[in-house]
């Protein structure tokens, strides 16, 4: 049997506004305080008095607001409410946010003007049928709520023209057909007596497969998989604590080097406290290979949603055919990793790392109210660009963590013997300690001897696997720079079920996300 790995107790600072004070009130300079405080003097004082701080970096403030001096502050010249509700979040389900739990529902985010079935139509008769589809989606979510009161659905599967749910028993209907000459574009189906949070499912012609709508915004899981609902509003939560929303080819503006993607939230039945931020999001919740819009995980998925605690809501950003470009801060030749001609790969990050902190953290802002700690998370590339982020962003999260992460990109490609400050470990040094708390680990044999055996400033990884000595030299870069073993920063090597070494894949990620990283995240 696999035992959890062990980890020091926790002593880390917690971000709030009603901390107990510190036990020596006077002070000369903040570090004198207790972690959250600050040093606060009178003008005719030598001695100053530690004052519990509203903030120690921007994550702990309002999604605008910034940190100054322990105080959050509204930056000059922004409106207040400035661009609430805009984007993506506008106009998707009618009221939907208001009076959903504490902190959500602020802004416009979800309030929509109600359409009805004619405009569907005319909308979907228009241009591209995909393209129609993905921009109602966008601005209504399927199924669409009509302002009669019933849904609007939808299916471009020809064999998938039946709509079964708890509207009708679940006795599969035909929907009708929208034909153009001899060629099909989708069949649809009008709803009447379909209300706010019930169970559907598309249905192929003979009646003997029930499947998911792929286009739907909110599901969840049962005995049989995958489930489609109306809406959020009134989903049994007893029946479905695990409820998920799916928000379809989300992008950066300005750019075309960046593919759009799906971004998944899981909700949880609480009050969300917590959101981590996990990259490879089509591995971060549970599959079911049986589903016909599936997909095979090797060694399985990340499984998050079967141990989520109370309190986190976790926003699972999918890749693309471009992840290396994704997730790397520059290049490196393509010929390093893969076969047959191309030019170098990689180099995206700065990109990527936009797009998540100015396009998808704000659209969970706007429509679920962010929760007030913050973390992001991933595994090989995705560890790399989850403290890459953590780099360029300082005030963004308040923890990263990266499993077996790709610390040596960045001096593959060695011509010169003297290319290992385009690495993440030499963009880590001289910078000091800063506000988020960091996690690395990585699987390997730790028996192994790790050496730079190129001369590029990077221990490298010749027997140890996963990522073993990169990871190593990173924590002991860190550890120079002033952090502090199991306080600022966390370090941990797997041992795996041979002992020998957790190999570089998902059910050993899977295992230490479950047992280590997300019980230390909530911690925070």
């Amino acid at each position: 049997m696999r035992l959890p790995l062990p980890f020091a107790s926790i002593a880390l600072l917690l971000v709030c506004a009603a901390c107990d004070p510190p036990s020596d009130p006077t002070c000369v300079l903040d570090s004198d305080c207790d972690g959250q405080a600050r040093c606060v003097f009178d003008a005719d004082s030598t001695d100053g008095v530690c004052v519990i701080a509203e903030c120690l970096i921007d994550a702990d403030c309002v999604l605008d607001d910034v940190c100054v001096d322990g105080d959050c502050v509204h930056p000059a010249g922004e409106g207040e409410g400035e661009g609430e509700g805009e984007g993506e979040g506008e106009g998707e389900g009618e009221g939907e946010g208001e009076g959903e739990g504490e902190g959500e529902g602020e802004g416009e985010g979800e309030a929509v003007d109600v359409i009805d079935e004619a405009s569907v139509r005319a909308l979907l008769a228009v241009g591209n049928i995909d393209v129609a589809i993905e921009n109602l989606s966008r601005t209504h979510a399927w199924p669409i709520k009509l302002d009669t009161g019933g849904f609007f659905f939808i299916s471009t599967r020809g064999d998938r023209l039946n709509l079964a749910g708890d509207f009708n028993a679940f006795d599969p209907v035909p929907m009708n057909l929208d034909v153009v000459g001899s060629v099909f574009r989708y069949g649809w189906l009008v709803v009447d007596n379909a209300v706010d949070g019930q169970r559907y499912k598309l249905v192929s012609p003979d009646e003997d497969v029930f499947d998911v709508d792929p286009r739907s915004r909110t599901y969840g899981f049962d005995g049989n998989g995958e489930i489609s609902f109306t809406s959020r509003f009134n989903v049994d939560r007893g029946a479905y604590a695990d409820l998920y929303e799916r928000h379809f080819n989300i992008s950066l503006p300005g750019t075309t080097q960046l593919s759009p993607r799906n971004v998944r939230v899981l909700l949880p039945t609480t009050t969300a406290t917590h959101v981590l931020y996990v990259h490879d999001g089509q591995n971060v919740f549970r599959r079911d290979s049986s589903i016909a819009t599936g997909y095979t995980v090797n060694f399985g998925g990340w499984k998050l949603d079967e141990s989520n605690p109370d309190g986190l809501m976790i926003v699972a950003i999918d890749n693309t055919d471009e992840r290396f470009f994704d997730y790397t801060p520059v290049p490196e030749p393509r010929s390093t990793f893969t076969s047959g001609p191309g030019g170098p790969i990689g180099g995206g990050a700065a990109l990527y790392a936009e797009f998540v902190v100015d396009v998808v953290r704000p659209l969970v802002a706007d429509l679920y109210g962010e929760p007030g700690v913050r973390g992001v998370m991933g595994s090989s590339l995705g560890g790399l660009i989850s403290l890459d982020i953590a780099d360029q962003y300082p005030a963004a999260f308040h923890f990263a963590a990266g499993l077996s992460s790709s610390f040596g990109w960045g001096s593959f490609d060695n011509p010169t013997n003297d290319d290992g400050d385009d690495t993440l470990i030499d963009r880590y040094r001289g910078k000091g300690v800063r506000n988020t708390v960091l996690y690395i680990d990585s699987g390997g044999d730790d028996a192994a001897v790790c050496s730079d055996t190129d001369n590029d400033g990077i221990d490298d990884d010749v027997d140890a696997g996963d990522n073993y000595c990169e990871t190593l030299q990173m924590r002991d870069v860190l550890l120079d720079e002033g952090y502090v073993l199991n306080d600022n920063v966390f370090y941990e090597h797997d041992p795996g079920v041979s002992g020998t070494g957790a190999e570089h894949r998902e059910d050993a990620w899977e295992f230490r996300a479950r047992t280590i990283i997300v019980p230390l995240f909530m911690e925070q």
